[in-house]
């Protein structure tokens, strides 16, 4: 199974990592079931750094496709906009459709 992994450092100046917030957004995320929010397989957390595993989706990054010229072309206005409205509905779910109700800060 292909996987995505993202690695979070730990903070400024060697700063210790804030391991409830961590702790916290797993939790969050392996309980929200939405079709616009990636699924977290899992984590691993250590003093130094911390790991999320994610579903890998094909394609890259929404970066990665507006910094390429010929992909930006293709990524046209309606599909720009579908992945707005994707965004806004993965939002508003975590907002007021969760239990308890996730807020970003």
């Amino acid at each position: 199974m292909v996987v995505a992994v993202k690695k979070l450092h730990s903070g400024i100046d060697g700063e210790r990592p804030n391991f409830k917030a961590f702790e916290n957004e797993i939790q969050a995320l392996t309980e929200i079931r939405h079709r616009n929010i990636i699924k977290l397989y899992g984590y691993c957390q250590h003093s130094r750094f911390s790991f999320l595993v994610y579903k890998f989706l094909e394609g890259g990054t929404l970066t990665k496709i507006l910094n390429n010229d010929s992909q930006a072309v293709a990524f046209d206005w309606e599909k720009r906009v579908n992945v707005v409205k994707g965004v806004a509905n993965a939002l508003s779910y975590m907002h007021h459709d969760c239990t308890p109700p996730i807020v970003h800060r």
